[in-house]
């Protein structure tokens, strides 16, 4: 015994985890609190998350760790041993989510003389801060047991929010809410539930001391152990390699005409096993009330699989939603908000005023917009011009467009300054994008081919008019406007 008593150790943490080649835990007394790395001969991502607590340390390893692994084919979040804290993982949802979301709240005894529960206002601070257009599209698996505590118990259900995320291991220690500490005697400490969570679906149903529900509930044996093999960690990487699913679903375009035109939807569907597979894609509007669906095919028998939907005859934005069913084993995997498209508008441009500035070579230019639509008010518009001209050095960023209601065209307050180089031909064409909520929807070109101005030959300052050359796409006129100060 006297060795084990002289024994020089460093505290040991009681995780039930063992250590994944080339990827350490994290050396918890240090002040690390996130270790990621790559799982040998695949392109799976692993991160190890023993805390939220210190907020900003906890917060900037976790972003770093999603950031280094958002190109991978699938990722492993390992929570079986998490002390909790408070970071949110705001930046980290950015990366996985691109929706925004809203997940928990809190709850509290309405006063000392009544036992009755009262929601608290927290539920901002648990949002699924998802920002479009990107989304980690790959299965995630979450590794979960019974030393996962309070904040871990919170950040496992937001990211159960995922539609790509899948729960493995046993339940975390269901310790929600907020927490008071008695510390004021000399030989014991104690803390003590001040409160409750619950879903924003589900009010009502409390969530301190309920097992959290799992997809797939496996835990090690001694045999296992033995061997140094994970039960936990092969069950999760076995779903991922073996999974039916699709992702990079992209559109040939994001405006279709109502009832008119048809928009081709494509994806790759990983199907490692070569089963028997359904691919569809579901069209929601933004409420998610299926509108429409259709199916995706093998192209040539490979990866991409693709299809085509005629547009409703209706204007609106649409969310898309793909599910993918492996027929073979009875399973599907859904993964929503993949891609967006509208049969709303379109957003084109209208005219624009080009002014050449005392400045040598700099330019100003005011587009003026309009919403071609019949009966959407379109918001949360941002607008970017850019153009192919190499000569054309610059151009600075997007304009705010806020709302353009159906018919409107409104000029903008703002301008794009444009500077160009000495070889500038003094041919204007501009390509502009116009976003709602950050999803592009409506692309234009301006002026449809290209038109010249002699300006060396122009007293300075000197302004232009344009507008639309018609005809072009939106738009059968064929008047020509312009005009020169």
């Amino acid at each position: 015994m006297a060795p084990l008593l002289n024994f020089n150790s460093p505290p040991i943490l009681n995780n039930e985890q063992l250590e994944i080649p080339n990827i350490p835990f994290p050396v918890y007394w240090s002040g690390e609190k996130v270790t990621y790395g790559i799982i040998q001969n695949t392109n799976i991502g692993y991160v190890y998350v023993f805390s939220e607590w210190p907020t900003t340390p906890a917060e900037q390893q976790f972003k770093e760790a999603i950031i280094a692994l958002q190109n991978t084919d699938g990722l492993v979040i390992d929570m079986r041993w998490n002390e909790g804290g408070w970071a949110l993982w705001f930046d980290a949802f950015a990366i996985l989510s691109n929706e925004l979301e809203y997940s928990l709240n809190d709850v509290l005894r309405c006063s000392p003389s009544n036992w009755n529960m009262c929601p608290t206002g927290d539920s901002v601070s648990y949002k699924i801060t998802g920002e479009p257009p990107y989304l980690y599209d790959r299965p995630i698996a979450v590794l979960l047991g019974p030393t996962c505590v309070s904040m871990g118990d919170v950040n496992t259900n937001r990211l159960k929010y995922l539609s790509t995320t899948r729960i493995f291991g046993k339940s975390s220690a269901a310790s929600y809410g907020w927490n008071n500490i008695i510390s004021s005697f000399p030989d014991w400490t104690i803390r003590y539930s001040m409160g409750d969570m619950y879903h924003l679906r589900q009010p009502g149903n409390y969530l301190n001391r309920k097992e959290l529900p799992l997809d797939y509930p496996v835990w090690f044996n001694p045999v296992d152990v033995a061997n140094g093999y994970d039960t936990v960690v092969e069950e999760a990487l076995e779903w991922i390699n073996n999974l039916v699913y699709g992702h990079d679903v992209i559109t040939d375009k994001g405006y279709a005409t109502p009832g008119t035109d048809s928009i081709t939807v494509s994806a790759i569907v990983e199907n490692p096993n070569s089963h028997n597979v359904i691919t569809k894609v579901f069209i929601k509007d933004l409420d998610n009330t299926l509108i429409d669906s259709l199916e995706l095919f093998e192209v040539e028998s490979g990866e991409l699989w693709q299809g085509e939907w005629l547009a409703v005859n209706q204007e609106d934005l649409f969310k898309l939603e793909m599910k993918t069913t492996d027929q073979t084993m009875g399973e599907s995997f859904t993964i929503e908000n993949v891609n967006r498209i509208t049969t709303a508008g379109p957003i084109v441009i209208d005219s624009l005023e080009i002014s050449y500035s005392p400045t040598p070579d700099l330019y100003e230019v005011k587009p003026h917009i309009k919403n071609e639509g019949q009966i959407l008010t379109l918001e949360r518009l941002w607008i970017s011009m850019s153009s192919d001209d190499t000569s054309i050095t610059f151009i600075s960023g997007p304009l705010y467009l806020g709302s353009i209601a159906a018919g409107e065209t409104i000029i903008h307050p703002g301008i794009y300054l444009v500077r160009v180089d000495s070889n500038f031909s003094g041919d204007f064409k501009f390509n502009f994008d116009i976003t709602s909520d950050g999803w592009l929807y409506w692309s234009d070109s301006f002026p449809d081919s290209i038109i010249s101005y002699a300006t060396s030959e122009i007293e300075l300052p000197v302004s232009f008019s344009l507008h639309q050359n018609y005809p072009n796409p939106f738009n059968p006129s064929t008047t020509i406007q312009y005009g020169i100060k």
